[in-house]
């Protein structure tokens, strides 16, 4: 029931999900969906989109509940306790309903109509296995190429790291993310997935990103993300790269160790 408050036991998770929704949009375009811990920057990321004349939803999750009445076409999923990030993404992402799907960060800074051009330029492809980018900056600088912020990704020229639109069904066919991330890069597995089954890059013209909190208040990154990015980052190149590192490991259409689906166990972790 799409009331104001509902709370259910989900049968996919053990955390006790607070979905608060706003009202049906329908023929949604774009749901932006993502793991979100900071009330604080909501609104400004509802605000900048008001222009926008796609049709959009944003289906959050995270361990923070804001105290505040949200815009009618975001859903937010209180998880607790908290399952890690992917786990608040793959969960969000389950109660998407739009045609495609961004995953966004609450820190990010959209230029004005990124998202019509993106998925406008999705339009155009007539492939749903097509990856349209926006490019992605921190602090006004453009990282879309920059080594350490597209760790993740290989030098191969047709893989950037940027912020991406995909199509539902094809997050679907794969089998939505990988349960050997939480931390790391499961966004970017899952562009290697794409990429290794037909998928294609694109660029969308005049569309950018920037991510305007990249640390931790203190400068630093959490001792949790730490520890858990770094080992999940070298998983990644193992399975995704001919040597296991980043720098000369090509890139392999066919990952060294197989697809593992996110269940109910990773949920009580």
């Amino acid at each position: 029931t799409r009331n104001n408050r509902t709370w259910f036991k989900g049968t996919r998770f053990n955390c006790i999900a607070n979905i608060r929704l706003g009202t049906i949009v329908s023929n949604i375009k774009v749901s932006i969906f993502g793991s979100w811990a900071h009330p604080n920057d909501w609104p400004r990321f509802f605000m900048q989109l008001a222009m926008t004349k796609t049709e959009y939803e944003i289906v959050v999750a995270g361990p923070t509940e804001p105290d505040y009445i949200l815009p009618e076409n975001v859903i937010f999923i209180h998880c607790t306790p908290d399952p890690g990030p992917c786990r608040c993404a793959h969960i969000a992402a389950k109660h998407c309903s739009g045609e495609t799907l961004l995953m966004a960060q609450d820190d990010f800074v959209f230029s004005p109509f990124a998202l019509d051009r993106m998925y406008n330029t999705y339009l155009r492809e007539k492939n749903y296995k097509c990856m349209v980018h926006a490019r992605w900056g921190t602090k006004g600088n453009d990282k879309a190429n920059d080594y350490l912020q597209s760790m993740f990704i290989t030098p191969n020229p047709n893989v950037r790291y940027g912020i991406t639109l995909i199509s539902k069904q094809i997050f679907d066919e794969l089998g939505e993310f990988d349960r050997r991330y939480n931390a790391g890069p499961y966004d970017a597995d899952l562009q290697y997935r794409i990429y290794a089954c037909g998928g294609r890059y694109l660029y969308a013209r005049d569309a950018f990103v920037c991510e305007d909190r990249t640390l931790m208040p203190d400068g630093t990154v959490s001792a949790w993300t730490r520890l858990n990015a770094q080992k999940e980052v070298t998983e990644f190149h193992k399975r995704w790269h001919s040597n296991g590192l980043f720098n000369g490991g090509t890139l392999l259409t066919t990952p060294t160790t197989p697809f593992e689906h996110i269940d109910e166990e990773d949920m009580k972790q």
